[in-house]
């Protein structure tokens, strides 16, 4: 039984890319023409080659390709080559010392890599998105939340994805880690040679190039919608927060009004008066009170005031919607005593007085320049002497630094 010829196709393929000619490569594997044919005809089956690129050959033409004889005689370029025919029928394979044949990429593999890489990202773009918003009361934890989590598949996503993306290019996929370095990874995953590729046309680039454009287009129009819809959702979640921030407060006057029931006093308009000529809001700060103060990142400021002979917590976001132009804003509003709340105003040209006086607009907790921001723990009534008069002044309580009260 005469020897099987083995021929690593892998290699066969690399000298085509290379640009050997057909009778170089019959010479140097010790191939006739038509097992150079079958060659072929397996590269195109496994779609390493297509039949345009073995058909334009200029070293194989029509003649050769339908040649067909046993080879029973020697091969002039080889000298004793045999037909395939008599070889082992299975596809053909390398020699211990040949190449390893590239495996075929994934099924699907460029679906499922721009499916994950943009699903990735978008759902990234949504969680930070949610991260950022402000919300009242423990929306906003369950938002930080909710944001985490769609960060992380976001993050999952892209490293998927770039894991057929490598894959399809003919590498490793522990390459796929480089999706993890976000919008760096991803270019650098996406510069990869494909091994897989033909050589480049001139009407290659001309794809490439259209494809981008419209890439950059549909980015364009998205970046066009989501940039404003992003910060009109971030004023109108601070706009929330101002409105949360006037409900707490309105809530800590309701605790001042039992602890004064329960000294047999009132809150009414002269105790309230009393309260705001003493600039108490400052001392109704901390876990006494149960007022934790307004939403630094959204620039709350907060203020009493009077509304038809009635004591009004007032507060608004500077950082909130813009209904009248750039310079207003929402004032979102509340009674001090029971009475709940009242419609929000547009005003204009509210600024941050930082002097800590009740009546004007006042960052809380506030804190003269220099100095820490105290929260209190202790309540802000002190009687008046002789007991039993039913009146009562202000008190600057004990407190301590929120940062440690926030660190306890």
């Amino acid at each position: 039984m005469s020897e099987k010829k083995r021929v690593s196709v892998n290699e066969v393929l690399s000298d085509f890319l290379r640009g050997l000619e057909d009778t170089e490569l019959m010479r140097k594997y010790c191939l006739s023409s038509k097992q150079l044919q079958e060659v072929y005809r397996r590269l195109v089956e496994t779609g390493r080659l297509t039949q345009e690129e073995v058909d334009t050959r200029k070293g194989l033409d029509d003649d050769v390709l339908e040649f067909e004889d046993d080879f029973s005689e020697d091969s002039p370029l080889t000298g004793a080559s045999k037909d395939l025919a008599e070889t082992d029928p299975r596809p053909l394979t390398s020699s211990s010392s040949s190449f390893h044949t590239l495996p075929a990429p994934p099924n699907n593999w460029q679906k499922k890599a721009y499916l994950g890489i943009i699903g990735g990202l978008v759902t990234a773009l949504v969680g930070g998105i949610a991260l950022s918003m402000t919300m009242p009361g423990g929306w906003e934890r369950l938002f930080r939340i909710l944001g985490s989590l769609m960060g992380l598949t976001g993050w999952g996503l892209q490293i998927w994805g770039c894991y057929y993306l490598v894959k399809g290019k003919g590498y490793h996929g522990a390459l796929s880690i480089l999706g993890a370095l976000s919008c760096l990874g991803l270019i650098i995953v996406l510069d990869l040679p494909n091994k897989y590729a033909r050589p480049k046309t001139s009407g290659d680039l001309i794809g490439l190039v259209v494809g981008l454009a419209i890439a950059a287009v549909f980015l364009g129009i998205i970046l066009a919608i989501a940039v404003p819809y992003y910060f009109s959702f971030k004023r109108t979640s601070c706009d929330h927060a101002a409105s949360a921030n006037v409900l707490e407060l309105a809530g800590a006057f309701e605790y001042l009004k039992k602890e004064l029931a329960d000294r047999n006093l009132k809150l009414d308009n002269d105790a309230i008066n009393r309260g705001v000529e003493g600039n108490a809001l400052q001392y109704m700060i901390g876990p006494y009170y149960g007022f934790h103060g307004c939403t630094g990142k959204c620039g709350v400021l907060i203020r009493i005031n009077r509304y038809e002979d009635k004591w009004v917590i007032e507060g608004t976001a500077l950082k909130g919607s813009r209904p009248s132009g750039t310079t207003s804003r929402y004032v979102y509003r509340s009674y001090v005593t029971a009475g709940g709340e009242l419609p929000a105003i547009i005003m204009k040209g509210v600024l941050n007085a930082q002097n800590g006086k009740s009546r004007e607009w006042n960052t809380y907790p506030y804190a003269p320049p220099g100095q820490p921001q105290i929260c209190y723990t202790e309540s802000i009534i002190k009687e008046e002497e002789p007991p039993g008069r039913g009146t009562f002044s202000i008190r600057i309580p004990n407190g301590i630094p929120c940062g440690k009260l926030r660190q306890e």
